[in-house]
């Protein structure tokens, strides 16, 4: 996005992850706390970061939907947020 506030986006596109990438990262983030006795399990998500997620809407829809079924991994459809930047 090029926003001045954020040092990250002056790196500009490299790529976008994919669906399975994306899901790898929610998996690792639980492992890690669940490695870590005295830490809580992960509840909430947040899409947000070096890139602006509404840029890979495909993947990001379809993270979602995984981290949210059910047979998935079971996030509160109700903790789950997109973070959007507002800059152009």
């Amino acid at each position: 996005m090029g926003c001045e506030f954020c040092y990250t986006g002056k790196m500009g596109l490299l790529m976008n992850l994919s669906t399975a990438q994306i899901v790898d990262q929610l998996v690792m983030a639980r492992r890690i706390l669940a490695a870590d006795c005295d830490a809580p399990p992960a509840t909430n998500v947040v899409f947000m970061g070096m890139g602006e997620p509404l840029h890979n809407v495909d993947a990001v829809v379809a993270a979602v939907d995984i981290a949210t079924h059910p047979l998935g991994l079971q996030f509160s459809p109700n903790k789950v947020r997109v973070s959007s930047s507002a800059c152009t």
